[in-house]
């Protein structure tokens, strides 16, 4: 009886420690992505500033953003309905 609640124990530990290992690899990998978005040659992306605390964003960027959303709400209904 001991052996096997000593197994469990050992059991359970390994399992434990196999999700901490997970954890960390998935979190050096979105570090990663980050460090690579930002380093990421991009263009420098036009504004409107106004007399306002804070700039707004060009149109086509806007533009992006929605044509973005719509191809994911296209995507997820063909999802759903199949």
């Amino acid at each position: 009886m001991l052996y096997i609640l000593l197994g469990i124990i050992v059991l359970c530990a390994l399992l434990c420690l196999a999700e901490l290992i997970v954890r960390i690899w998935e979190k050096a990998e979105q570090s990663a992505r980050r460090a690579a978005r930002t380093h990421a040659a991009r263009p420098v992306q036009k504004s409107i500033c106004l007399n306002l605390p804070v700039c707004l964003p060009d149109r086509d960027s806007i533009k992006n953003i929605y044509s973005l959303s719509d191809q994911f709400a296209d995507r997820f209904r063909e999802v759903v309905h199949s």
